[in-house]
């Protein structure tokens, strides 16, 4: 269907009728007033006071009919609503939802509709690990090769409210959560996995969903690429099932040769597709980010821009690329030690990738909340790379059992110093105190943070804010 009809067919049917959207966060600002002024009649259901949302409610009240808040909200919800907006958080078979859809509301989200009206080119990345730096050099890459682009998604910037500037020769990058694909009916033109493992079982019903959501990346895309992680079990046993599909077009990346993909040989990243010659694309000296996983994100990226992207670009991106805020952020360097923010490391398996990207001694700060993951796999690096582990937060015994289980009463595996602190301000001066010149302080917390914070970008700030103060503490001393 041509672009205009799809808006105006998606304007008749909201247009006058009532529009239940769950959430009154920020990301959800731009989507009440994009469906105000498509003739919507929006309600807004959160769970938090009316006076946490005070401010909130004052500046958009002109676009809403009602707000329904408080422990209670969704008791106002019922069959009346022709749509309900889904927030990423909240699952879709809540008995309140399940109810209303039963009476004919029809359940979706931002993300869904977007996708859905899009006229552009879009790629989509989800993964346990790598999701956010992966999606940045795709966007990075793409305008640094002249194309026009847009950035959003899981990554915090809200889209549909600007899919009517919007043009077939765009391009959209797209950073999508396990939440964000769970039941979604659409995907991505170029759809990226970038590796799986348990992670949010907290909130999924079982790895088996969070894997399916996962998959809801291209599964409603009957053609288009797939790139996908050879070395990750589960993403590889996906690449076999996309292949014998036959459908889709599916490239891999590895640290291992390929015949269709992008691999690691030695030092040179190579794109294979079948034919001679290969191509070498760049080599490991030319990217400035650190670490064996951010090699691996850029063979991600590679692997998904290849033929869009020229090479040069790809490598001129890799030789000027700084990083993500929050993701083995390098934040200061006091005395000759460098202090390293990872608080985006919510699960061990980040933690393991960011302990591996070190060769000097690490002084690490971990725990947080807990969310239904195991942390066995954790002792070894702890044992291997850490000299002094800084615990905080309710995931601190668990993480600490994981390193004396794999120690046990062997002499010759390394025991770091363990030390349980108060809060992140003894954490960090603890830290700091136990680290030489040389050493590497590294916040990566294995863990949530919202048993302290608010998410893990307030973590990584307020950690950031006690290395500043250190700083200046020695630089007046």
């Amino acid at each position: 269907m041509d672009f205009n009809l799809k808006l105006l067919d998606f304007r008749n049917r909201i247009c006058g009728r009532k529009i239940a959207v769950m959430g009154f966060g920020v990301n959800n600002l731009e989507l009440v007033k994009f469906l105000h002024n498509y003739g919507a009649l929006v309600y807004v259901f959160d769970r938090a006071t009316k006076d946490a949302l005070s401010d909130r409610i004052r500046d958009n009240k002109e676009y809403v009919e009602a707000f329904y808040l408080g422990e209670d909200y969704l008791s106002n919800l019922d069959g009346s609503f022709a749509y309900i907006f889904r927030t990423p958080g909240m699952r879709p078979d809540l008995p309140e939802i399940s109810a209303a859809v039963s009476q004919g509301a029809v359940l979706t989200s931002e993300m869904e509709v977007f996708l859905n009206l899009c006229p552009s080119h879009t790629i989509g990345i989800t993964g346990s690990d790598g999701k956010t730096t992966t999606t940045t050099l795709i966007y990075t890459m793409l305008k640094t090769a002249g194309y026009n682009c847009y950035l959003g998604g899981n990554i915090g910037f809200p889209l549909l409210h600007r899919v009517e500037e919007m043009t077939p020769d765009d391009y959209v990058v797209l950073e999508l959560s396990s939440f964000q694909l769970l039941g979604i009916n659409v995907s991505t033109n170029i759809s990226v996995i970038t590796n799986i493992t348990p992670n949010h079982l907290d909130m999924h019903k079982d790895y088996d969903e969070y894997i399916a959501a996962k998959e809801n990346i291209y599964l409603n895309n009957k053609s288009g690429l797939v790139v996908l992680n050879k070395d990750n079990d589960v993403t590889n046993q996906i690449a076999q099932k996309v292949i014998a599909g036959g459908k889709r077009i599916v490239r891999q990346f590895s640290k291992t040769p390929l015949n269709n993909g992008v691999y690691l040989d030695n030092d040179s990243l190579i794109y294979a597709d079948g034919k001679e010659p290969k191509v070498e694309i760049m080599t490991r000296k030319d990217i400035k980010l650190v670490g064996m996983h951010n090699v691996e994100n850029y063979m991600t990226a590679c692997a998904a821009t290849y033929g869009i992207v020229p090479v040069e670009v790809m490598k001129k991106v890799a030789n000027t690329f700084g990083g993500v805020e929050h993701r083995l952020e390098h934040v200061n360097t006091i005395n000759g030690v460098k202090f390293y923010n990872d608080s985006i490391a919510t699960s061990p398996s980040r933690t393991i990738a960011a302990l591996k990207s070190f060769d000097e001694p690490v002084v690490l700060i971990a725990g947080g909340k807990e969310k239904g993951i195991p942390y066995d796999a954790l002792g070894e690096y702890l044992s291997n790379k850490v000299k002094v582990l800084v615990l905080i937060g309710a995931t601190s015994k668990a993480i600490a059992k994981s390193l004396y289980d794999y120690v046990g009463e062997d002499e010759g595996k390394n025991m770091p110093v363990v030390y349980f602190a108060e809060d992140y301000r003894d954490a960090v001066t603890f830290a700091y105190k136990c680290a030489e010149s040389g050493d590497n302080v590294v916040l990566s917390p294995a863990s949530t943070s919202y048993d302290l914070f608010k998410n893990f970008m307030e973590r990584g700030r307020h950690f950031k804010s006690i290395v500043e103060e250190i700083y200046n503490d020695c630089s007046r001393n």
